[in-house]
């Protein structure tokens, strides 16, 4: 089952506090973090789930479960593949409740449109998992950040004398995962 709820933790002491990637601390832990080593604090609160781990500083201040994947990364290791399990066996109606979250937009288009777009650019929409590791990777951060409530920028979308995909393929394919009927988009 995926997270859906958005509570956030203080990395510090592990105090419930709002989503703040950029300063995860509660306010009795501000003082802690004006120190002049404030770039090599070292957390234990997972700043998502509140679990400790010695892996969480302020760079990144999520436990290894809850970081988004390093799609460069060659290997596949077991956390991947469960991961990529969890969501190809997510039934439809789990799916609807991970809702897309998107920054500002002017402009929304049917996704049915785009994904022809996307099969242009040599990706599998029949299954949307069915990719090669790297696109994956991208399409789950994505599905893992919507449960996160991180807002995405909507795909930006070419329309000079066709319409094309500059950015986005991946956003696409994780709201149609997700079945979205229409996404915003941005027009260049």
């Amino acid at each position: 089952m995926i997270k859906i709820d958005y509570k956030f933790y203080c990395i510090n002491c592990g105090k419930e506090i709002e989503r703040n990637i950029n300063f995860p601390f509660c306010i009795e832990c501000q003082p802690y973090s004006q120190e002049s080593t404030f770039r090599k604090i070292k957390g234990t609160h997972c700043h998502y789930c509140n679990k400790t781990s010695d892996y969480i500083d302020i760079i990144l201040p999520f436990c290894k479960e809850c970081r988004l994947f390093d799609e460069n990364e060659s290997s596949n290791n077991i956390y991947y593949i469960q991961t990529l399990k969890l969501y190809k066996g997510m039934e439809e109606n789990e799916r609807k409740k991970l809702k897309p979250i998107w920054t500002d937009y002017q402009n929304a288009t049917k996704i049915i449109e785009l994904l022809e777009l996307v099969k242009a650019k040599k990706l599998k929409i029949k299954d949307v998992f069915d990719n090669e590791p790297c696109h994956n990777k991208r399409t789950l951060n994505i599905l893992k950040g919507w449960g996160k409530g991180i807002a995405f920028n909507p795909p930006i979308i070419s329309h000079n004398k066709s319409l094309g995909i500059i950015d986005g393929r991946h956003r696409i394919l994780a709201a149609y995962f997700l079945g979205v009927d229409s996404i915003p988009i941005i027009l260049k």
